[in-house]
């Protein structure tokens, strides 16, 4: 993937889809419920009993509303404390040489959603500061 590092129009499109098919897979299902539950009439009734009954139907990927808010609030805290961190740390690296501000922007994003979820990286990870390693860690 450092091939990918100056792409940013496909780092961008990569991000919401690797948080929407893992950690925010509930939060997203729940949403899309009650999204086609406001705007499509014949579905309401369905829409409102399995957003009111989530531990009665038995299906586990669906969270109550106070746990998938906790669940995003949870996971766009972390990818804040990576990105964070990596900015401040790796900024003007020799990982990031080359890059344009916006382009290390993305990249540092990317970075930070894929440590936790694909394990994907656009940088080469032995450059980095060595602290990071324990964040970054890819065995």
């Amino acid at each position: 993937m450092t091939v990918f590092s100056k792409n940013s129009g496909l780092l961008l499109i990569l991000i919401p889809l690797v948080l929407l098919g893992n950690t925010l897979f509930p939060p997203f299902l729940r949403f899309s419920i009650w999204f086609l539950g406001k705007f499509v009439k014949k579905v309401r009734p369905s829409s409102d009993y399995l957003l009111a009954k989530t531990e009665d139907i038995g299906y586990h990927h669906l969270l109550p509303g106070l746990h998938s808010s906790l669940l995003v609030g949870t996971v766009v805290g972390f990818i804040g404390v990576q990105f964070t961190l990596f900015c401040s740390m790796e900024w003007d690296s020799v990982a990031l040489s080359g890059l344009s501000s916006y382009e290390k922007v993305v990249g540092v994003l990317f970075e930070s959603v894929n440590s936790r979820y694909t394990g994907e990286t656009i940088v080469d990870l032995s450059n980095c500061f060595c602290h990071l390693g324990l964040v970054y860690r890819h065995d």
